[in-house]
């Protein structure tokens, strides 16, 4: 096992252990949790027209196949430099706003709102089981709505993107969706980033 997999095994442990007991309520009897990401939207991911967007948002829904993130909280100078290699970088997302990216984006909006977490973006959490990956809202801040599942997949559905990030953008996972559409995703630290990649490419 080389110096990137004990860096992501001790980042998956490290997950289990903070944020299992959170996740627990949102497995079914005898699910086992096998590991907690937090994340974030990629910050410049743009926000969506206001004719798109829920117009109840303080109900927490259920995003049918689409990846919600948990957000992590880098520093100041941190997010600035994501924001600058993103801009050189290109995309950070692509499928349209009816794709499943699309309606991830459109779905976490309103969290982000009503946490005032701003440009670190709503306070996600991929969890991945033995049975199925969830997205799970689990606001760090106060919020005005409740935390929930805000999307699932089954097996191999929410896959790594093949085609890799920058190289200077440790903190970053793309993941695609079941109709291809995908998104950049921030995780907390490099090796979360490595470690949501790893157990999404071999659950494809």
């Amino acid at each position: 096992m080389g110096p990137s997999a004990v860096d992501a095994e001790q980042a998956r442990l490290a997950g289990l252990e903070q944020y299992g007991p959170q996740l627990q309520p949102y497995l079914a009897p005898g699910e086992m949790l096998c590991a907690a990401v937090p994340v974030r939207l990629d910050a410049d991911i743009k926000d969506p027209p206001s004719k798109l967007l829920p117009k109840s948002p303080g109900v927490l829904g259920r995003v049918g196949g689409a990846l919600e993130r948990v957000a992590p909280v880098l520093a100041p100078s941190e997010t600035v430099l994501t924001g600058i290699l993103n801009i050189a970088s290109g995309k950070v997302w692509g499928g349209g706003w009816q794709s499943h990216a699309g309606q991830l984006i459109i779905a976490v909006y309103p969290l982000k709102r009503a946490e005032g977490a701003g440009i670190l973006g709503a306070s996600l959490q991929i969890a991945v089981t033995d049975r199925r990956v969830l997205v799970v809202y689990l606001p760090k801040r106060a919020s005005k709505l409740p935390a929930g599942v805000l999307a699932e997949y089954g097996p191999g559905q929410l896959r790594n993107r093949p085609e890799p990030p920058p190289k200077r953008q440790k903190h970053r996972a793309d993941l695609v969706f079941p109709d291809g559409s995908w998104i950049a995703f921030q995780a907390d630290s490099p090796q979360q980033a490595d470690l949501l990649r790893h157990i999404l490419s071999a659950a494809a």
